[in-house]
């Protein structure tokens, strides 16, 4: 059902359920926990987060009992990103520490290791913990760039970004998001190019580069607006209008 978690989750959700009775009914451990992971995921893709919490505890459990290390990051990963879903950045925390420590146990999962420290540099952002969330994100940067991922290499990119701007520290936020923009721009992903050059212009608007400022602040109205996005679109107004006040227009 992997395929269909996140493409289709109402068919995942039936296949996990058929694959669970089938385990159950063999006394098959192993393949009862894998059920109630992709279970978990296709409730969570669904956002039916409490049933997700309580599917993916059982796997958990199960993955426990039989000492399951990759089994066992990849849940408590899974239960992070739900507890996101419901705006419980404490519980998150917790077991995407959990899934970052039990990771880095020899024989060490660089994958969920990486994936792990992605997930503890968003919660500490939220947290308005940024200096810690910046850690979490290089050493997600070094996990991505070891596996050739360049697209998750300029998100994390931007996050740090991110970071520098909420201290107000625009002259450290500023290469990290010119050396993502390129990598977003292939990627064709707009809501993320749109996002960056919002940041850029800011950047520009504080060094006093009016043109350039503008020239970023009408790229990402015009993607916010071919997006239809209409929080971004008024954001990205009033930046325009902040800056041409600087300017006395």
């Amino acid at each position: 059902s992997r395929f269909y978690t996140t493409n289709n989750p109402d068919t995942a959700e039936i296949i996990s359920n058929k694959a669970l009775q089938l385990a159950q009914k063999l006394n098959y451990q192993y393949g009862t926990a894998l059920a109630y992971n992709s279970l978990g995921s296709a409730l969570t893709t669904k956002s039916k987060y409490d049933e997700a919490i309580q599917v993916l505890l059982k796997s958990l459990n199960i993955y426990e009992k039989l000492k399951h290390k990759k089994g066992i990051t990849n849940v408590c990963n899974t239960i992070a990103n739900v507890y996101m879903g419901l705006n419980n950045a404490s519980k998150a925390y917790d077991y995407y520490l959990r899934c970052y420590n039990i990771a880095g146990e020899k024989p060490v999962s660089e994958h969920m290791l990486t994936v792990a420290s992605f997930g503890l540099g968003n919660v500490l952002l939220e947290e308005n913990k940024q200096m810690e969330a910046i850690g979490y994100f290089k050493k997600a940067i070094e996990g991505f760039e070891k596996a050739g991922n360049t697209q998750n290499v300029a998100i994390a990119m931007t996050m740090i970004g991110e970071c520098y701007i909420y201290n107000s520290d625009y002259a450290s936020a500023e290469p990290y998001f010119l050396a993502a923009l390129p990598v977003l721009e292939k990627m064709n992903d707009e809501y993320s190019v749109a996002v960056t050059c919002a940041n850029l212009g800011e950047i520009e608007l504080r060094k006093k580069n009016y043109t350039n400022s503008f020239n970023y602040f009408d790229r990402a109205l015009k993607l916010n607006q071919k997006r239809k996005a209409w929080d971004n679109i008024r954001n990205n107004a009033l930046s325009l209008s902040n800056l041409m006040e600087k300017q006395n227009k």
